[in-house]
């Protein structure tokens, strides 16, 4: 057996269909009968001959809703060899179409599988000559690459999701992964990884597709990371194998670093998800600054401690929405502008102006309960989950095509709009803090001064 996975869905699909079909025999329909000439010793002898494989062929619409149809169609859309296969079997036409290939091959198929049967019973004899002969055909002089990686930290309520492009996310205990992935980065509650699995075609002497493999979990842990908070990472290594051959292990090249609560991918997510990968997998959105923020985005989610993250948010936003002035100025009221309701927007503003107060704090060292009466955040740790959810919201509806790509220009025309439900109440300056006195190798500071954000305020609203 050449493709394990093809074999289930086809096998399961047959099964289905056994009974369906049997279901329409009870219901009155009937099977064609040919009367065929055999050949004897002293004369030609006659006898009637099922014509099962067109009343399988002429019934095909009827099994489209079955559970496994699509499934099936899915993974021989995957095939490369399907028109061979259509040719063999004396096919006038052969769609042009991946999926009308498909479709018209799970016809062949199933006709060769009942193919003189009067019963329409599922034998696995029956279906394993037919299934051989299909591998014999779509397989001829290729191999089957397979590469599985750990989502590490990701839970999947489904068994399977199909992605597309031989992609696929799998609950790691009912994968052909080896235990190194299934149950790899110790997991506390002990439960297995949901693995990512990636099938291509290949020639014998075509080397494994490694990179393209690297690429697609790379892309689909940014869709996971953008579709909601939650610890998601890959870790460093993946396993690949060609046909049936044994696993290798093969760098991946990933920390294997996340932080949040458990992340689990509902059945409901799932066309969200796809949406999210296919424009990161073609990159068509990918233009101007906003790959590089998102990649700044996704190293502050892979810090292991929020507050640690918060650098990392604070550039994204800045390559985004920077046009040059303070930015704890500017860049909050863009920010608010693009990611909150009126009634929300002055809130957004001032924990952006208080994010780009922590970080000056923290570069200094001077993360204290100074700060946090003065600033009025509870936490800082919820300040820079706030920041990452904001980001989060913006770089979703950017990639997606929901926001143009010069996000600065957006946000300053809402911003000048004189009144309307974007506009932003204009915050008063708080009185200038008394100047320190010179003191040689120590450095002071007043209570007021630990109001970082009120001085560029200042100097932004005297150069404007």
């Amino acid at each position: 057996m050449r493709n394990k996975e093809l074999n289930e869905r086809l096998r399961a699909l047959a099964g289905q269909a056994s009974v369906r079909l049997a279901s329409d025999i009870e219901a009155g329909a009937e099977i064609p009968f040919e009367v065929a000439e055999k050949p004897g010793s002293r004369s030609v002898l006659y006898h009637y001959s099922p014509l099962s494989a067109q009343f399988v062929r002429e019934r095909l619409p009827v099994l489209r809703d079955l559970p496994g149809y699509a499934p099936a169609v899915e993974a021989l859309a995957a095939v490369e060899g399907c028109s061979a296969y259509l040719r063999v079997l004396g096919a006038s036409y052969v769609p042009a179409s991946q999926r009308d290939r498909a479709e018209a091959v799970l016809r062949e198929f199933l006709a060769r599988v009942w193919e003189d049967s009067t019963t329409l019973e599922f034998e696995s004899p029956r279906f394993d000559r037919a299934y051989i002969e299909l591998e014999s055909i779509v397989f001829e002089d290729t191999v089957i690459n397979t590469v599985v990686a750990p989502l590490i930290g990701v839970a999947l309520a489904a068994e399977r999701w199909e992605l597309g492009s031989g992609l696929a996310l799998v609950r790691g205990d009912l994968s052909d992964a080896p235990p190194e992935a299934v149950w790899a980065s110790g997991r506390e509650d002990e439960e297995p990884n949901t693995i990512l699995i990636l099938t291509a075609e290949a020639r014998p002497e075509e080397s494994a597709p490694l990179t393209e493999a690297r690429m697609c979990f790379r892309k689909l842990l940014s869709a996971v990371r953008l579709l909601k908070p939650g610890a998601a990472s890959l870790g460093a290594s993946a396993w690949w194998r060609s046909d049936t051959g044994p696993w290798q292990a093969v760098p991946l090249g990933f920390a294997g670093r996340s932080r949040g609560n458990p992340y689990v991918l509902e059945p409901d997510e799932r066309s969200e998800l796809m949406e999210i990968f296919e424009l990161l997998r073609l990159g068509r959105a990918m233009r101007g600054s906003l790959s590089w923020a998102l990649s700044r985005f996704e190293l502050g989610c892979e810090q292991p401690v929020a507050l640690d993250g918060l650098s990392d948010y604070l550039l994204a936003a800045r390559a985004l929405l920077d046009a040059g002035e303070p930015p704890a100025v500017g860049v909050a009221l863009r920010l608010a502008a693009l990611c909150a309701e009126p009634a929300d927007q002055r809130s957004v503003q001032m924990r952006t102006e208080a994010a780009f107060k922590l970080e000056r704090l923290v570069m200094r060292g001077d993360v204290d309960a100074g700060f946090l009466a003065s600033s009025g955040v509870s936490s800082p740790e919820a300040l820079v989950r706030d920041l990452e959810a904001d980001l989060r919201a913006l770089l979703r509806d950017a990639i997606a095509g929901h926001l143009p790509a010069d996000l600065r220009s957006v946000a300053d025309e809402i911003l000048s709009e004189p009144t309307g439900r974007h506009e932003i109440p204009e915050r008063e300056p708080e009185p200038e803090p008394e100047a320190e006195p010179d003191t040689d190798y120590v450095v002071r500071r007043s209570e007021e001064e630990t109001s970082l954000l009120d001085e560029d305020a200042a100097d932004y609203s005297a150069a404007v």
